[in-house]
This record gives structure tokens, C-alpha cells and sequence, in this order.
């Protein structure tokens, strides 16, 4: 080792024992120095707890390492109750021994720890969901007799997109999507039916005569009529 003192240069054997003691103190007191900063950059932890809530986990480590916590209380709801035991450990490690084997993990940003269950993301940073693309169904009602009904309302339930068949029996409608589509079919003189459509595109409905209104039918030589709406004898 060589030393520069006034200009010149020195070795070892050239300087004095008291000189050296100093040098060699000095070195010493840098070097608690430097650990000192070490040790204030980099919180040592202990705890010696058991059975505990975690949030009282949480509040050792803030009064211990001057950190802050940020979560929910529906977060920690159902978390166990936690022992741990840890001596001049990190803030990491303890928060590792703390979430071990627990569906919990955690974030340090200046100084705040924010902690959030495993798979969560920021609903404001999470790309925007695919459109879901609209399901066009198509059918046929028809009835007992196998003949095609025309002007049957045909709704999916609980909105308001619906059509009419046509004259051969036959719909066409666009559903929102394919999630639950549950269709309604109805017409003047026959039973409605409900119809769950599933991932089906083609439903095929037969409706069925409503067996009151038979009864109240009478049969004329120009067409049917109700039996209400008769006044006179019918031959």
C-alpha cells in the first residue's frame, strides 16, 4: 500500500506507529459507518408472534420498518389467523413468510405495500373485453296438424327483439348474444310456449290449440264464430 501525505510519496515502513493506528482507526469507524447506512437503507424486522390476526402483522412491520399498508377488509376476510418468527429479516421476507400458502401477494411502491389477491389486475389498466357478436336464430312454427302459422309472436325473453312468422311459418330474429337465449312463442288461440334455445341457431315450435277456446267455437256454414257473439239459432 502506498500514501501520498504532503506531495510526497510514502510506504508503509516510512510512517510512524501512531500514524498507522490513526489510519487504521479510521478505517474501522467507515466502516461501522457504512453498515449504520446500511441498516437504516434496509429495515431489519423481528416479530415473535402466534395466532394472530395478519393486520396485527402488518402494524409490527410499519411501526418497525416506517412502511405503509394499502388493502381491503374484504381482502383479509377470510385470512387465518398467523404465527410467525423472524429476527433481523427484511420487509420482504417477512411479507413472504406471512403470505406463504395464502391466495394474498403484495406490492412495495414508494415505501407503501399494497396487497391484492393473487391474479388481480386493475380493472382501469385491463385491455377492453371483446364485443360479443350478435346470433341470428331462425325456425318454424307450425301446428299440431303440421300445418304452418302465420303472425305467431316470436320475443326473446326479457328484451324487446322479436318478430313475426310469416306466412309459410318461418322467423328470422337476431338475438344480443347466445348467453341463456330463452324464446316466447304466441298466438291468438293457442297455448304460448317458452322454448331455452341453447347454442341452437334453428328452433322448430309446434303450438298447440288452446283447448278452452274449442268449447266456445261453433262451427257455421260461412266460418266459425264464438258462442258469445251468437244472437240467433244456427242451422
Amino acid at each position: 500500500m502506498i500514501f501520498f501525505l504532503s506531495g510526497k510519496v510514502l510506504f508503509p515502513h516510512q510512517l510512524s506507529p501512531q500514524f498507522m493506528k490513526i489510519m487504521r482507526l479510521t478505517a474501522i469507524l467507515l466502516t461501522v459507518a457504512f453498515l449504520q447506512v446500511h441498516a437504516k437503507s434496509y429495515p431489519q424486522i423481528t416479530l415473535s408472534l402466534k395466532n394472530v390476526s395478519v393486520e396485527k402483522v402488518f402494524y409490527e412491520i410499519e411501526r418497525q420498518s416506517g412502511y405503509g399498508f394499502l388493502y381491503t377488509k374484504a381482502i383479509l376476510a377470510d385470512f387465518p389467523t398467523v404465527t410467525i418468527k423472524v429476527r433481523n429479516a427484511s420487509v420482504n421476507e417477512v411479507l413472504n413468510e406471512c403470505f406463504k400458502d395464502q391466495p394474498m401477494t403484495y406490492t412495495i411502491e414508494d415505501k407503501m405495500i399494497v396487497v391484492t389477491k393473487r391474479g388481480f389486475t386493475n380493472p382501469e389498466l385491463a385491455p377492453d373485453p371483446e364485443p360479443v357478436p350478435p346470433v341470428e336464430i331462425r325456425g318454424r312454427v307450425v301446428s299440431s296438424t303440421g300445418e304452418p302459422l302465420s303472425n305467431v309472436s316470436v320475443i326473446v325473453a326479457g328484451t324487446s327483439v322479436g318478430t313475426t312468422t310469416g306466412i309459410d311459418g318461418r322467423f328470422v330474429l337476431t338475438a344480443p348474444d347466445d348467453k341463456g337465449i330463452v324464446l316466447e312463442f304466441s298466438s291468438v288461440g293457442y297455448q304460448s310456449q317458452r322454448v331455452s334455445v341453447g347454442k341452437r341457431t334453428e328452433v322448430n315450435v309446434v303450438l298447440e290449440l288452446t283447448v278452452s277456446d274449442l268449447s266456445d267455437v261453433v262451427i257455421v256454414g260461412y266460418g266459425t264464430r264464438r258462442k258469445v257473439n251468437l244472437t240467433g239459432s244456427v242451422a
